[in-house]
């Protein structure tokens, strides 16, 4: 994803499974206060605070019931 798009865009989701947020990259696209909503599997420990002193709310998507 390039920096001009995500500065062109209205909104910017991230859609992540947890494992990811353990990862070690050598990019950064852009700061955590530059996001508007984060969605993953699972609550990402590591990068709880950091998400919080943002300011940015972290969606936690669940499965569905079985029918």
């Amino acid at each position: 994803m390039s920096q001009s798009r995500l500065k062109r865009s209205e909104r910017r989701l991230l859609i992540v499974d947890h494992t990811k947020f353990e990862a070690r990259s050598l990019e950064v696209v852009c700061p955590l206060d530059h996001l508007d909503d984060p969605v993953t599997d699972a609550p990402p420990p590591a990068l709880g605070d950091a998400f919080s002193v943002a300011g940015v709310a972290v969606h936690v998507a669940r499965a569905p019931a079985p029918r």
